[in-house]
């Protein structure tokens, strides 16, 4: 998932990857903004998902 147009995400984002996890899928997102990178580590949520540039 290309996230690198968001310009906001709160951690209601993050029900994604629970959603994801339940169909047994994978999820990899590329082009995350600062912001979007400093939720998933105030979360502790960076491990969770594949991240690229």
């Amino acid at each position: 998932m290309d996230l690198s147009a968001v310009t906001f995400m709160d951690s209601s984002g993050l029900t994604l990857r629970n959603r994801t996890e339940a169909a047994q899928g994978t999820l990899e997102l590329r082009g995350l903004p600062d912001q979007t990178l400093r939720l998933l580590d105030i979360t502790a949520a960076r491990d969770l998902f594949t991240l690229t540039p």
